[in-house]
């Protein structure tokens, strides 16, 4: 038998229809083979573990790991030039930078920091701007998903550096040059997203669903859509979820 945690937070106020939801996947996709896998809970944190055994239970394994991902949950799991994908957590806590949730559990809790100089040399070239403004300008607010890259471990305080990672920063220069607004929903599965656009009717010639994770999306508003304006439309039928708007007034 094997537990693991994948790369995948469940919160917000689908919670308990995204946890079914998931549950019932993973009975689908694991019917025809010789596995019992379920889900064993939630981390305190949120993240999903996963509980597989059976006689194809390292190959199931080895597919939940490639298609979900997998936390770091000891320390000494990381190395310098690590490249990892966590979760942004307590957004805007702290002046001096952001902070990302990878899974660290071992010896404790551990996030990893991206100090407020990295994100203004990778965002800003070095401008100095406040950490408030860059979380608010590029949306870096609790359960987005980031790719990041780690330059420190530090063992015996128990501390980690990190910076954005070059893809991670490359999407984001991506995403300024097209000049499209982009809502990022943090907090609601996809099907919830597409039916608050359908009841809104949002045409889907106006619109684009990425989806970023579970219950992480981005929609992208076609050139001429108002970003704010979508906003207002669907809020009302995602109640409760945060909705932020991507290159809203550069």
């Amino acid at each position: 038998m094997t537990i693991f945690t994948i790369l995948t937070k469940i919160y917000g106020p689908f919670k308990q229809n995204t946890y079914r939801q998931l549950s019932r996947y993973l009975s689908n996709i694991s019917s025809n083979i010789e596995v019992d896998v379920k889900i064993k809970g939630l981390t305190e944190r949120g993240w999903v573990q996963i509980e597989v055994s059976g006689e194809d239970e390292p190959f199931f394994s080895r597919y939940l790991e490639k298609q979900f991902g997998r936390t770091y949950e000891k320390l000494e799991e990381l190395n310098d030039n690590s490249i990892v994908q966590g979760r942004v957590i307590n957004s805007g806590d702290f002046g001096f930078g952001l902070f990302v949730d990878i899974g660290i559990t071992s010896p404790k809790p551990i996030d990893c920091l991206i100090p407020l100089y990295i994100l203004r040399k990778q965002l800003f070239e070095s401008k100095l701007i406040p950490v408030r403004e860059v979380i608010n300008k590029f949306c870096l607010h609790d359960f987005l998903p980031l790719e990041i890259k780690i330059f420190e471990v530090n063992t015996k305080s128990l501390n980690i550096l990190a910076k954005l990672s070059e893809r991670q920063v490359t999407n984001y220069i991506k995403w300024r040059k097209t000049d499209l607004n982009r809502i990022i929903v943090l907090g609601a599965p996809y099907n919830q997203v597409k039916k608050a656009l359908k009841k809104a009717e949002v045409s889907y010639d106006s619109v684009e669903v990425q989806s970023l994770g579970l219950l992480e999306h981005v929609i992208v508003c076609i050139q001429g859509t108002d970003g704010p304006g979508i906003v207002s439309l669907i809020g009302k039928f995602l109640p409760h979820v945060p909705l932020h708007i991507f290159n809203l007034g550069r």
